[in-house]
């Protein structure tokens, strides 16, 4: 998804010397955004600089180079303040461990461990149940397939074609449900943690949505003279 259409993207950069342009993102796991933002903005790859807070220098999925080499062999320049590598390093936004609400609720964190358990034991047919039966709840925030093409139509999605019928689409999946996150935990261990886990989720979003979480005084910004902001 962008902000911008592509036709707003192509009168901005109209107006930018994008000879040799500068590109800045938080990370980089497989490196195709970065080649999408790239292709929006016409630029030739190997007059960018791409840096990252964090950029991932091993394989991704089926032993295809990670960000880091798949933007080196275009020919662009690479630079981060810390090199991982998948598979075994990996690394998952904080919020997507809570960002659905429906999570804290015991009911579909229970759905969630199942899941966990239909995955150990590759029980394919299970998890589609699972999925099919609660992508409201697993799914709340989720766009169709009718709505992502309006969105195509207005130039606001990246994507080469078109849609499956009958689709859910999301930013970013909770964290819980990510194959590469479920090879990382074992459902018993959940099970077993399950009042603990949901009060820490419970934490984590009072800390990022209630607006009195940090109070005034808590913390203080200085300037270098010491003057109190």
């Amino acid at each position: 998804m962008v902000s911008l259409s592509k036709n707003e993207l192509e009168f901005l950069a109209q107006g930018l010397d994008l000879e040799k342009p500068l590109i800045f993102d938080d990370v980089a796991w497989s490196g195709r955004t970065c080649l999408d933002v790239a292709a929006l903005l016409r630029c030739n790859t190997a007059d960018i600089t791409f840096a990252f807070l964090a950029a991932n220098n091993g394989t991704f999925g089926e032993g295809k180079p990670g960000a880091v080499d798949l933007l080196r062999s275009k020919q662009a320049q690479v630079e981060a303040g810390v090199m991982i590598a998948t598979p075994q390093d990996d690394g998952f936004h904080v919020e997507d461990f809570f960002k659905n609400p429906h999570i804290t609720h015991e009911k579909t964190f229970h759905t969630v461990l199942e899941l966990q358990k239909a995955r150990e034991q590759g029980n394919i047919r299970i998890i589609k149940q699972i999925l099919d039966e609660n992508h409201h709840e697993l799914f709340p925030a989720a766009m169709t397939s009718s709505q992502m093409l309006e969105m195509q139509r207005e130039g606001r999605i990246i994507t080469p074609g078109g849609f499956p019928k009958k689709s859910l689409f999301d930013i970013n999946p909770p964290n819980w449900l990510m194959p590469s996150f479920s090879k990382r935990v074992r459902s018993e261990m959940m099970e077993t943690n399950m009042p603990q886990l949901i009060s820490v989720l419970h934490e984590f979003q009072r800390l990022v949505h209630d607006e009195g979480a940090i109070k005034e005084g808590e913390i203080e910004i200085t300037r270098r003279g010491g003057e109190r902001l």
